[in-house]
């Protein structure tokens, strides 16, 4: 039964892929803005949405809450549909969508040699963001959790190694991260998803949230510089770019005390960040579901 529902989901991305090209990148947002409307109404995931952003800004009025809910629902359909795409936007489509910042922190980082580890979150249209910086010339590699089902997988797979991506899965990471950064490459890697019993416990909008150490880690362990960057969607669809200077580490002779204390600086600076448009990240996502144990 497993195999059989993994084709009819294969089949149905494709025919989901074909509609996709066929209306083309010109009429993805109109589209984006009907698919969302109609996943709205389904309440699984709305509920989790809602329930996440009045936990997260208390003071907010419901109608508020509900409008900010249905961006981030637009947002999330829409960077899903640009992902579709995005193995075919051009260099000059992307230099022409795209307005980049800070380039040169980037630029100085990844002349010193020791490889570069970009930190970043589920804000705007992330995978935009790393096709910005492959259509540059830069050697980036992602993080991704391989999917259950292998076909849909492959489809993903081979959209992000068309866009110039490397694709190292979680279940691998390690050795992959380690071997990506000894050769002088990018890896990037997202903070803000929840990382289970394996994570570490920082505050996140005000509540313990467990968060991968990996870039406090690999960082500590191999020299290369952390560099946080992120994007805002403007309203005329294009992108903004933002590549901060090298996180700032802050040392205590404590490695664990060190990890923690370094980790929730790191997710403290993408909290700002959410806080001034949080319509653009991804409430719809289940941050907190890891609680801490009475022995944290």
């Amino acid at each position: 039964m497993q195999r059989i529902r993994h084709i009819l989901e294969y089949i149905f991305v494709l025919g989901l892929i074909g509609i996709i090209r066929l209306f083309g990148k010109t009429k993805i947002n109109p589209l984006a803005k009907v698919l969302s409307a109609i996943l709205f109404l389904f309440p699984k995931h709305r509920k989790k949405a809602m329930e996440n952003l009045k936990t997260s800004f208390p003071k907010l009025p419901s109608e508020k809450v509900g409008e900010i809910a249905k961006k981030c629902y637009q947002n999330f359909v829409l960077s899903t549909l640009e992902f579709i795409e995005i193995d075919r936007f051009s260099k000059e489509e992307i230099e022409e969508k795209v307005e980049v910042y800070g380039l040169s922190h980037l630029e100085k980082a990844v002349s010193e040699g020791k490889g570069v580890i970009m930190a970043t979150v589920h804000l705007g249209n992330w995978e935009m963001m790393g096709r910005t910086l492959t259509s540059k010339g830069y050697k980036l590699n992602v993080i991704a959790r391989k999917q259950r089902n292998e076909l849909v997988e492959g489809l993903i797979k081979e959209r992000r190694e068309k866009a110039g991506f490397g694709v190292i899965y979680s279940e691998s990471t390690k050795q992959d991260v380690l071997k990506a950064l000894l050769s002088k490459e990018i890896v990037a890697i997202l903070i803000d998803q929840d990382a289970g019993r394996n994570g570490v416990f920082v505050d996140f909008f005000d509540r313990p949230a467990s968060t991968t150490p990996s870039p406090i880690i690999f960082s500590l362990r191999t020299g290369a510089p952390i560099i946080p960057f992120y994007n805002i969607r403007l309203e005329d669809g294009s992108y903004k770019v933002i590549i901060e200077e090298p996180f700032l580490f802050k040392k205590t002779g404590d490695i664990k005390k060190d990890i923690a204390l370094n980790l929730e600086a790191l997710t403290k600076k993408f909290e700002e960040v959410i806080r001034k448009d949080p319509k653009q990240w991804f409430w719809l996502h289940n941050r907190w579901a890891t609680q801490p144990s009475n022995g944290n």
